[in-house]
């Protein structure tokens, strides 16, 4: 339950007040008021509160986003354990620096490989800290619940994140998404390379993961997580992707097939059962996807196996979309994107699987034939 601000105000005497005791009282509850001006209601909120408000804000109750969810509170966790669960006015300019500073030097929870080296057994042992990328991923979080207090007028006072400059900025961002990002005719020519010959007899669900994130830009997770009633045709007649489960609301779509990577699915499933991925606890299929990838780079050892991720296909379709003159709301239907900059919200504008499908199911067919999709 969130907290009442007379929690923050240390209690007053109890004892019979002189007059520097009343003047201490009046401005000891001056300020009180202050305080309880900054907040709804007079309502205050501690870190975790706050961001346990921006979940709610941020996900639909009717839709699981467990995965997210632990992530955003593991970022507020993180954050909680530097500076204590304080609440939003605590937190000044200079206490972000501190913050800052102090993630840099804490260790990573998650534990590392080891690897014989001939490097001094000093340096072996040195703990493994938080990297750029993470450290900046954790204080944007705290930026983005801060900026949703304020703008749904939860909390009135100033956002300590305003003056804050990440150690990793969005060009850097950028740049290294855009790194990720195969040209379609690059990817064909990875499909095409001799050795992949092998690889849908290889590794099959790998085949049809990697072939379904490049002609629909799903989500490696959801597409794990298909089952063969989520094959589907249209009342319109689209072959199509029923995806009820994504790591975002608006992932939550449904989305076209060409017919021979449908049908192509639809024979899996039906021998399979599922995708040939299993979940942990939490219904997380990263790790699951990860020793699929291992396996497949031991197959076939090559090189090339670094590039041929399902998020680079992801990436890959969509520009590849853009690239065809797909138009953004079309293009956000088809991918999952919630484009709220320019009002075009992909599960709520009314775009159909068939509307969409009549556009990019050319794009998909010609991907297929530009991959040499074979099936069985």
């Amino acid at each position: 339950p969130v907290q009442t601000i007379v929690q923050v105000v240390s209690p007053h005497h109890q004892q019979q007040l002189g007059v520097q005791d009343v003047l201490g009282y009046d401005k000891e509850l001056q300020k009180m008021e202050e305080i309880k001006s900054l907040y709804h209601a007079g309502l205050a909120f501690t870190l975790s509160e706050a961001n346990e408000t921006y979940i709610k804000f941020s996900f639909d109750d009717n839709v699981k986003n467990a995965k997210t969810i632990k992530d955003y509170r593991s970022r507020m966790n993180t954050i909680i354990e530097i500076c204590g669960d304080r609440f939003l006015h605590e937190l000044e300019n200079d206490d972000v620096v501190h913050i800052e500073n102090a993630l840099m030097e804490t260790p990573t929870s998650r534990p590392q490989k080891k690897v014989v080296t001939k490097k001094r057994s000093s340096e072996e042992d040195k703990p493994q800290v938080l990297n750029r990328s993470t450290i900046s991923e954790r204080l944007r979080h705290l930026k983005a619940v801060y900026s949703m207090m304020i703008a749904r007028r939860r909390y009135f006072g100033e956002n300590p994140f305003d003056y804050w400059q990440s150690i990793v900025s969005s060009k850097d961002r950028k740049r290294d998404g855009r790194k990720s990002i195969r040209s379609v005719e690059r990817v064909e020519v990875i499909f095409n390379g001799s050795y992949y010959k092998q690889f849908r007899e290889n590794a099959p669900n790998m085949y049809l993961l990697l072939m379904t994130a490049i002609v629909t830009g799903m989500r490696a997770s959801s597409i794990a997580r298909i089952k063969e009633e989520d094959l589907m045709i249209s009342v319109g007649g689209t072959p199509m992707i029923d995806v009820t489960r994504d790591k975002t609301v608006a992932g939550v779509r449904q989305v076209p097939l060409p017919q021979p990577l449908f049908d192509a699915l639809k024979d899996y499933l039906n021998k399979n059962k599922n995708m040939g991925f299993k979940a942990d606890t939490a219904d997380n299929y990263s790790s699951a996807i990860s020793k699929a990838n291992g396996r497949f780079k031991k197959i076939f050892g090559g090189e090339t196996a670094e590039q041929l991720t399902a998020h680079d296909m992801r990436r890959s379709f969509n520009e590849y979309l853009k690239k065809r003159g797909v138009q953004l709301d079309i293009r956000a239907a088809v991918m999952g994107h919630n484009q709220r900059e320019v009002n075009v919200v992909s599960y709520t504008n009314g775009i159909s699987v068939d509307e969409s499908s009549d556009v990019v199911s050319s794009i998909q067919e010609d991907l297929l034939k530009l991959m040499k999709f074979q099936w069985p």
